[in-house]
């Protein structure tokens, strides 16, 4: 029984100065995402689905990055990589953005 689809969004440094750090994670990104379909958990099947963007290494980018993947790929968890001025810019964007909670409601981070 599916309960519904689970999106997971990565801000990857894919092109600029950072991008060979975010190349590992492209890599997988790339890799996974046509093969991870859904999850298991608790006996309730999720359908998963994975969608990135490029940050280029600019946090200005990084940030318009995580509105689309919350607002138009409805993603619910967004990643990214540690270490980088881009970072700081996808938590306190993240903080931010309004989300869709379990009643269909927008949402914010209080």
């Amino acid at each position: 029984m599916s309960i519904g689809e689970l999106c997971i969004g990565a801000v990857i440094p894919r092109t600029g100065r950072l991008s060979r750090l975010g190349d590992p994670l492209s890599f997988v990104l790339d890799l996974l995402a046509p093969a991870v379909t859904h999850v298991v958990n608790d006996g309730r099947r999720h359908d998963l689905r994975l969608a990135g963007r490029d940050s280029r290494s600019d946090p200005a980018v990084a940030r318009r990055a995580v509105h689309e993947l919350v607002e138009h790929e409805r993603a619910q968890i967004v990643l990214t990589l540690g270490g980088t001025q881009v970072l700081p810019a996808v938590a306190d964007t993240c903080e931010r953005v309004p989300w869709t909670g379990p009643a269909g409601r927008p949402q914010t981070w209080p």
